[in-house]
């Protein structure tokens, strides 16, 4: 049984509302460890830990960020030696400064590809360890993996040696590549020919199910309006392979029936999430390939098989919506019927929609000692047609005085009264005007 432990899109330095992710990005990281350890323990260790790329949120990646993945490499090689670490960049990363000591990191079974030129040399990983087993060398080959990193335009060329710009020709040409080597090492290593040939890949591809439903004519510019500028790439390219573990799209997605993307590790945006309901579960990928089987039962699902094992994140992260008055007086129970108790939203990082008609002065100072990680505040008073008529009238008449000594007084109250009272008319505050001018 080969045993890889799959996932991707670490974006480690990740900023989220001017919060550092480092402790959060840590913790997914220490549960990374945890389920090496689980399985090491039970003698059915990982033959290799797969990252499909973006390990870092930017090309400069801050130092805090590189010391935690540093940090990460060091101690999981020193616990698990004879486990493969097989990294690509994404688009996120740089390729270039990535590729330090990449060679010498190879030695101590940290494969590290970020240049496409490399995606052809293979690694081989190997049938599970016993506990005492410190190096690969006598053990037997379970799999091949190749590794294809993010590719941008040029990196490869066509046989007149003109350069290659879209990702589906680029990916597919990588591929090409990559078969044409495999089956030459097939040739030299007879022994590899019912080994499981794998691929992990930074690109965007989408399942069948979902390109199908375009129409021939728009069918490319529809997926690339779904997609962005990334550029599609057919999951049928895939078919040489017993798995490609694909990084790039951060929910888990199955394009076809031996290619999968674990999806991100951390939630990092509210939009994902449903208000008031249930954060999303995000999962590693433990990946199972039967290396007893024939090739051919791969479709039957027979010697392929995917176990989602599931990640619990440091803060969760929630879109709570109610009244003011339910945040800040701790009354708030929406979330009760999933099982979530106060002390669980007090942990979570929160975007917070007020309900209530009057606007609500300094929202976020107020309730961040209830919710100290609430992140950000709506409220839906700004956005009902009055009170945006109300805010335009307001600004309108500072905008309009250029001497705020000489503002109009009587526009000054109408304004403060439609901001504060919202429910009532003008007509109720006649007497209350008049007094107020009176008094100046």
């Amino acid at each position: 049984m080969l045993k890889i432990l799959h996932t991707g899109d670490l974006h480690l330095g990740k900023i989220f509302y001017e919060r550092s992710l480092l402790e959060d990005q840590k913790h997914i990281l220490g549960q990374i460890t945890q389920e090496l350890q689980k399985e090491f323990d039970a003698n059915k260790p990982y033959s290799a830990l797969v990252i499909t790329g973006d390990i870092y949120d930017r090309a400069i990646a801050p130092a805090k960020a590189i010391s935690l993945l540093d940090s990460f490499l060091v101690s999981t090689h020193t616990s698990f030696p004879t486990l493969a670490i097989c990294i690509i960049s994404g688009n996120h990363d740089s390729a270039k400064r990535m590729s330090f000591g990449t060679r010498l990191l190879e030695s101590h079974n940290i494969h590290i590809c970020t240049q496409a030129k490399d995606c052809t040399k293979p690694v081989f990983l190997y049938k599970p360890a016993k506990k005492e087993q410190k190096t690969v060398e006598t053990l037997p080959i379970a799999g091949v993996l190749y590794q294809l990193p993010f590719l941008y335009p040029g990196d490869f060329t066509t046989p007149e040696d003109a350069p290659l710009y879209k990702q589906s020709e680029l990916v597919k040409e990588g591929i090409r590549l990559i078969t044409e080597q495999h089956k030459k090492l097939q040739k030299s290593k007879p022994e590899l020919n019912n080994v499981p040939v794998l691929l992990s890949a930074h690109l965007t591809t989408l399942p069948k199910s979902i390109t199908s439903n375009t129409t021939t004519e728009n069918s490319d510019a529809q997926i690339h309006t779904a997609i962005g500028s990334a550029g599609y790439v057919s999951p049928k390219v895939f078919s040489f392979f017993d798995y490609v573990a694909l990084g790039h799209i951060h929910k888990p997605l199955k394009p076809a029936s031996n290619a999968e993307y674990a999806g991100s590790p951390l939630e990092t945006s509210f939009k994902n999430t449903g208000k008031n309901m249930p954060p999303r579960q995000k999962h590693f990928l433990h990946i199972h390939i039967d290396i007893n089987a024939k090739v051919g039962d791969l479709f039957e699902q027979s010697r392929l098989k995917t176990v989602k094992v599931p990640i619990e994140p440091l803060h969760p992260v929630l879109r709570l919506e109610g009244r003011f008055s339910e945040f800040e007086e701790g009354t708030f129970n929406a979330m009760e019927k999933f099982g979530f108790s106060k002390e669980y939203l007090k942990n979570a990082y929160l975007e917070i929609t007020c309900t209530d008609t009057i606007l609500v002065e300094n929202p976020l100072a107020r309730l961040q000692t209830m919710y100290p990680f609430v992140m950000a505040i709506h409220q839906r008073a700004l956005t009902s047609t009055d009170d945006q008529q109300h805010f335009t009238q307001r600004q309108e008449l500072f905008e309009d005085t250029t001497n705020l000594g000489k503002i109009d007084n009587a526009k000054l109250f109408t304004a403060f009264i439609a901001d504060t009272f919202s429910d009532s008319s003008e007509d109720e505050w006649k007497e209350a005007k008049k007094l107020f001018l009176e008094m100046l």
